[in-house]
């Protein structure tokens, strides 16, 4: 049976994690690097569903800074899909960033049903490393999709 989309759908589930790391990860060029890691998200009921992630990090440039920044999510331990990307002009280097992403996985039918899955934060820079420090957090919202 179809659903009418705004009609009794179930609400968004919000889990904040108010850390995705403890520790500093360097980020180097252009390799996927997992930041964090959400914990499993379960539907409350049968559906299509998609995990809004709002990210909010604080980045460490080397001497010269990064070239660009790319933010991935992946569910479970799939391929990093949905970039975010963002330019460093104006960044300097040595220097602290504050950085706030917002990204989507994609629809799913099944991944969000039973035990649930989880979602992976990834990330990667252009030319020249940066390192993104302990306790960034990120929130994860499981939202209701329009039924297809």
């Amino acid at each position: 049976m179809a659903n009418l989309y705004g009609v009794a759908n179930a609400p968004g589930l919000p889990v904040v994690v108010s850390s995705l790391n403890t520790v500093a990860i360097a980020i180097s060029t252009a390799t996927q690097t997992l930041i964090g890691t959400s914990p499993a998200l379960v539907a409350p009921s049968q559906g299509y569903f998609y995990c809004r992630v709002d990210i909010g990090l604080i980045l460490l440039h080397g001497a010269t800074p990064a070239t660009g920044i790319n933010v991935y999510v992946a569910i479970g331990a799939g391929s990093f899909t949905n970039p975010v990307s963002q330019g460093t002009f104006g960044q300097l280097g040595n220097s602290y960033v504050p950085l706030f992403f917002c990204t989507y996985t994609p629809v799913s039918q099944v991944a969000w049903q039973g035990a649930g899955s989880t979602v992976s934060v990834g990330m990667n820079v252009g030319v020249n490393a940066a390192t993104v420090q302990p306790y960034s957090w990120a929130m994860f919202t499981l939202m209701r999709a329009p039924d297809q």
